[in-house]
């Protein structure tokens, strides 16, 4: 006789503590603080918006709030603008808070995979690592859908392989940027690229300009959670 098997669903809340929100980098952001705690070591996360959308403001709200949780922390701050994010953190930023991040600019997504593989076979000393952005610019994201495609195809994977093993095994948060755009228009390309990132990533933060303050919507495992307001400081 075949036996009834029951299967017992658990709700977000009892997977969510299954996380240890405890240990996470609390950000100021109320939907996200309440239902996650944070942002969570072990895991990448991903925030999506629109050129000008408040990505980067998000980024430096995680890096102010994470030196309140630990004033010792490291923090890895990758992205494709140069001394740009430098320049306008510096405002923000003490002396010894700049001097406790590490800033890259890869010029080009190759140059990045290349750093990401050899710190995933290194000791990696780093307590929070942002990516901003995860694919460089729009621009630069067009070659990935056309004639480069194959080849890009298979070092995104690699490159997102990457990271998520980065994240595991260094118990540290990963948080990236995405242009929404790039990645939520029709083309069937496109799509590729945004069902990998929900593979990889199962936090995603998307954010939207109203007014003078932004609304930051949470999302798990592509399932929207709730809205939150927020000024994202400073």
């Amino acid at each position: 006789m075949n036996e009834l098997v029951t299967l017992h669903l658990q709700s977000f809340d009892n997977l969510i503590s299954l996380w240890n929100p405890t240990n996470a980098i609390p950000l100021e952001i109320d939907i996200i603080d309440m239902k996650i705690g944070g942002l969570i070591p072990g895991f990448i996360h991903t925030i999506w918006g629109d050129t000008g959308g408040g990505k980067s403001r998000f980024c430096l709200q995680g890096i102010l709030q994470a030196f309140k949780k630990d004033r010792k922390i490291k923090i890895l701050y990758c992205d494709h603008s140069g001394n740009l994010r430098y320049s306008i953190f510096s405002r923000f930023l003490s002396s010894d808070k700049l001097e406790s991040i590490t800033f890259i600019s890869p010029e080009t997504l190759l140059e990045q995979l290349i750093y990401f593989r050899e710190l995933t076979e290194s000791n990696c000393l780093f307590n929070l690592i942002i990516i901003d952005t995860l694919f460089g610019s729009p621009l630069n994201f067009l070659k990935y859908f056309h004639k480069e495609k194959i080849f890009w195809s298979r070092r995104i994977f690699e490159h997102l392989l990457d990271l998520k093993y980065l994240a595991e095994n260094s118990k540290v948060p990963i948080l990236t940027t995405v242009y929404k755009t790039d990645i939520e228009n029709k083309s069937e390309n496109s799509n590729i690229y945004g069902t990998l990132l929900h593979d990889f990533s199962p936090i995603h933060f998307f954010i939207e300009k109203v007014n003078t303050t932004f609304r930051v919507t949470l999302k798990l495992f592509n399932i929207s959670i709730g809205s939150s307001q927020s000024s994202l400081l400073p």
